[in-house]
């Protein structure tokens, strides 16, 4: 199985977003445990930031997501995933990683 076949068929995003209840931050630590559970790869690390509108580029708040060390043609590469989405784009290290309307930043990664 491939990393894109995996996040493609992921089912994190059918879970219903609840304030302070169920959100970014459980999304992606499940992702993370449920690919090392089933798969045995621990390479679906959780990172937190922040999000920003991808036209206005003003803050929209702190947020939660994966980031994925995809084996490529080109090598390893790191993919953010957005599992309250079920999206997916190449990391950009000098540019701007959108998904939909949103600008992500990365302030820290996890991999466990």
């Amino acid at each position: 199985m491939t990393w894109k076949s995996i996040v493609e068929n992921d089912c994190s995003s059918e879970k219903q977003w609840k304030e302070d209840k169920y959100d970014c931050d459980n999304f992606s630590f499940l992702f993370a445990s449920r690919i090392a559970e089933i798969f045995e790869v621990n390479t679906a690390g959780v990172a937190y930031g922040e999000i920003l509108d991808a036209q206005t580029k003003k803050r929209i708040d702190g947020h939660a997501f994966n980031l994925i060390l995809a084996k490529t043609e080109r090598g390893i590469e790191p993919v953010l995933f957005e599992p309250m989405k079920n999206k997916y784009v190449f990391w950009n290290s000098n540019g701007q990683n959108i998904i939909e309307n949103w600008i992500y930043k990365i302030n820290w990664i996890i991999f466990f």
